[in-house]
């Protein structure tokens, strides 16, 4: 959506980007992807370059949300009934707000988080119907904006991430799937907690150990009618339990 008064610029969808004053709505997402042996029952791989942008008019001023990602999926059969995965990936994660520049306050809500991740994985499939999946994951997130001289917000907020988690599924074709998991995850943390920033790095965890588990059901009742019933909880060092549930009921016609 813009202001612009070019037809040329109103009828092309790649004339602007995205710092452009005339625009007032900008969603952009391209991703594009190399595969080898994506077919192939043994090995496989991966390599994914995604970037998502988007920006939106508020009362006072543009909000800014940019996502670039690249990955690199290695899959590989061990034996019989075994799969091994192994995925590396770097990310950058970004908030501007244009309102923001004129008070220190508000621009601590500003961000640009480089993150790596690197995630193996593997999993045992005895029949169709059951799968366990275990899964190590060393992320890292980081910062790069300077926050010299803004109160509340401590420079260079960085976060390490060290989780071990187990799923367990179960699925009946055309009737349910259940599925649960449990995840243990060691977080080391420097920064401001209560920062806009802070929450982003810590994505609802708390530094110290944390406990998450949940478990979801899927049910066809008839058809066209599902419903799905969902549990979750977790436990940090230094907070009670939280338990969360949803249940949602979808009519397919």
């Amino acid at each position: 959506r813009t202001a612009s008064t070019a037809l040329g610029s109103r009828l092309s969808p790649v004339s602007f980007e995205k710092e452009d004053a005339n625009l007032l709505a900008f969603n952009q997402l391209v991703r594009q992807t190399l595969y080898f042996n994506r077919a192939n029952p043994t090995f496989g791989a991966e390599l994914t370059a995604q970037q998502t942008q988007q920006k939106t008019l508020l009362a006072q001023g543009f909000d800014l949300r940019n996502l670039t990602t690249q990955s690199l999926l290695l899959r590989r059969t061990l034996a019989q009934s075994f799969t091994g995965r192994l995925t590396l990936a770097r990310d950058v994660r970004e908030a501007q707000s244009t309102y923001s520049a004129n008070s220190l306050f508000l621009s601590a809500r500003n961000f640009r988080l480089l993150n790596y991740t690197i995630q193996p994985e593997i999993s045992y499939q005895p029949n169709t119907a059951l799968r366990f999946t275990g899964t190590l994951q060393h992320v890292q997130k980081r910062d790069l904006l300077d926050r010299t001289g803004q109160p509340g917000v401590a420079s260079g907020t960085r976060g390490t991430f060290d989780d071990l988690g187990l799923e367990t599924r179960l699925s009946q074709v055309g009737k349910r799937t259940l599925t649960a998991a449990t995840h243990f995850t060691r977080v080391s943390f420097e920064g401001e907690i209560a920062s806009v920033v802070g929450l982003e790095v810590l994505q609802a965890l708390r530094p110290g150990s944390n406990f998450t588990w949940n478990l979801n059901l899927e049910q066809r009742l008839t058809n066209g009618l599902n419903i799905t019933v969902a549990y979750d909880g977790r436990k940090s060092s230094t907070l009670n339990v939280v338990h969360t549930g949803r249940m949602q009921v979808a009519v397919l016609f």
